[in-house]
C-alpha cells in the first residue's frame, strides 16, 4: 500500500475513533456533530500529513498547525463554551497523528493503543449519556461504537496474520478475512436482529401485495388493487375475501421466513464460536504437550547441563574494569582516516555510526536487520543491500559504491 493510501486510511480510523466523544460533545452544547466532526478530521488528517511527508521538520510544522486548529477550534465552532472541549480533542488527533512511526511494523495497518483508546471513549461517553438522560445521542453512539468495532475486527485480523503468518501471509489472508467478515455478518444479525426482521417482514408483504396487485388487475371491470385500510394495512375484501389484514397463510409463511433468516444467522455464529473453541482447545493441547515434557527424564538432564554458575564479587569487579578500560581507549583512540579504509571497511564504517547514532533514540535497533535499520532512518535500501555485500560475502566493493554514501556519516 503506497503511503498516500495509508495516510487516508489511518487518518479516516483517527477520526473514526473520536467521534463518539464528538457527538457526546455537541449533544451538551446543544449542536449538531458535523463542524465538531471536521474540526476533529482535519486535526488526525494533519497529524498524519506531518509525520508522513514532512518528517524532517515535524515539530515546527505541528506547533504550527497545533496553534492554527486550537484558534479555528475556539474562535469558529458553534458550540460557545464547549468550544475549548472540542479544540483539545482535534489537538489530541493531531499530536497523535503527528507522532506516528511509519517505519514502525507493530503499527501496521493498526495500532491496538488506538484501538483500545476508542472502544474507551466509546463506552464511556454512552454510559454518560445514560446516566444524563441523553437519549437522543444514544444511538449515534451506539450505532458508530457498532461500525468502529467491526471495522477494527478486520483490520486485527489482518495485523494478526501478518505478524503470524511469515511467509504464508498471503495464502492464509483470504481465508482469515472471509470468516471475519462471517463473524461481523453474524454479530450484525444479532445486534439488529428487530430491524433486519422488520426489514424482511416489509419486503415480503410488498411482494405479496404486488403478486395480488397482478390478479386484481386482470380481472377488468370493476375491480381495483387493495386498498390501504385505516391502520396502514392491506384491505383483501376487494378478492373476493373477508375484509383481513393479511390470509393466514400468508401470516404463516411470513413467520416461517423470518424464523428461518433467524436459524441461519444463529447458527453461522454458533458455528464461529464452536470453531474458535476448537482452535483454542488445539493450542491449549498443545501447549500442556510441551509443558509435559519438561518432566521427561531427558528435559530434567537438557536443564541440568545449561545451568551455570554465578559469578563472584571478585569476578564482576575484573569484568567491569575491563569493560571501562575498553570504552576508555576506544574513546582516545584515533579514528583510522578515511582515505586509509578499503572499501569494504568504509561501507561498514558507515553503517557503525548509523547504528551507534540510533541507539541512543531506540536502544533496541540492534536487533534490527540492515534493510529495517535504513526504512527506520529513511536510508536507501541499495546502502542495506551494499552492506550486506560487505559484510557477508567476498564480492568486491567498487571505491565509488563506498565514496556515494560518505554523506551519511555526516548527518
Amino acid at each position: 500500500m503506497t503511503r498516500f493510501l495509508r495516510f487516508l486510511r489511518s487518518g479516516a480510523y483517527l477520526t473514526f475513533t473520536a467521534l463518539c466523544s464528538v457527538y457526546f460533545l455537541a449533544a451538551l452544547a446543544g449542536g449538531g456533530p458535523l463542524p465538531g466532526a471536521l474540526a476533529v478530521a482535519a486535526g488526525a488528517f494533519a497529524g498524519y500529513a506531518v509525520s508522513g511527508f514532512l518528517p524532517g521538520h515535524r515539530a515546527l510544522v505541528s506547533f504550527a498547525a497545533l496553534a492554527a486548529l486550537a484558534a479555528g477550534a475556539v474562535l469558529l465552532l458553534p458550540y460557545g463554551g464547549w468550544n475549548v472541549g472540542m479544540a483539545v480533542l482535534s489537538a489530541a488527533c493531531l499530536l497523535t497523528g503527528a507522532r506516528h512511526d511509519w517505519n514502525n511494523p507493530e503499527v501496521e495497518p493498526i495500532d491496538v493503543r488506538l484501538l483500545s483508546a476508542g472502544l474507551t471513549a466509546s463506552l464511556t461517553t454512552y454510559l454518560l449519556a445514560v446516566l444524563n438522560g441523553m437519549d437522543a445521542v444514544k444511538a449515534p453512539i451506539g450505532y458508530t461504537t457498532y461500525a468502529y468495532l467491526s471495522v477494527s475486527i478486520l483490520l486485527v485480523n489482518r495485523k494478526s496474520v501478518r505478524v503470524n503468518g511469515g511467509g504464508q501471509a498471503r495464502r492464509m489472508m483470504r481465508g482469515n478475512q472471509i470468516l471475519s467478515w462471517a463473524f461481523v455478518a453474524a454479530m450484525t444479525g444479532v445486534v439488529f436482529f428487530g430491524r433486519l426482521q422488520s426489514a424482511v417482514a416489509g419486503g415480503l408483504k410488498w411482494l405479496v401485495a404486488a403478486f395480488f396487485g397482478l390478479f386484481s388487475q386482470a380481472g377488468g371491470q370493476g375491480e381495483q388493487m387493495p386498498s390501504q385500510g385505516p391502520a396502514g394495512e392491506m384491505d383483501w375484501s376487494a378478492l373476493g375475501g373477508q375484509d383481513n389484514s393479511w390470509p393466514p397463510w400468508v401470516q404463516a409463511v411470513t413467520t416461517a421466513l423470518l424464523y428461518a433468516v433467524a436459524a441461519v444467522v444463529l447458527l453461522a455464529l454458533a458455528a464461529f464460536v464452536a470453531w474458535s473453541l476448537w482452535q483454542a482447545v488445539k493450542s491449549l493441547r498443545a501447549w500442556l504437550q510441551e509443558w509435559l515434557k519438561r518432566f521427561e527424564p531427558g528435559g530434567a538432564e537438557e536443564y541440568a547441563e545449561e545451568s551455570e554458575q554465578m559469578l563472584s564479587a571478585q569476578s564482576m569487579g575484573r569484568q567491569m574494569l575491563d569493560e571501562w578500560k575498553k570504552r576508555v581507549r576506544g574513546a582516545l583512540k584515533r579514528p583510522v582516516r578515511w582515505s586509509a579504509l578499503t572499501p569494504r571497511e568504509r561501507v561498514r564504517r558507515v553503517y557503525a555510526q548509523l547504528l551507534r547514532r540510533e541507539a541512543h533514540a531506540a536502544p533496541g535497533c540492534a536487533c534490527l536487520t540492515p534493510a529495517q535499520l535504513c526504512a527506520r532512518l529513511g536510508k536507501a535500501q541499495e546502502f542495506a543491500a551494499l552492506y550486506g555485500r560487505a559484510r557477508y560475502s567476498d564480492e568486491e566493493i567498487d571505491a565509488g559504491e563506498a565514496e556515494k554514501y560518505r554523506e551519511y556519516l555526516k548527518e
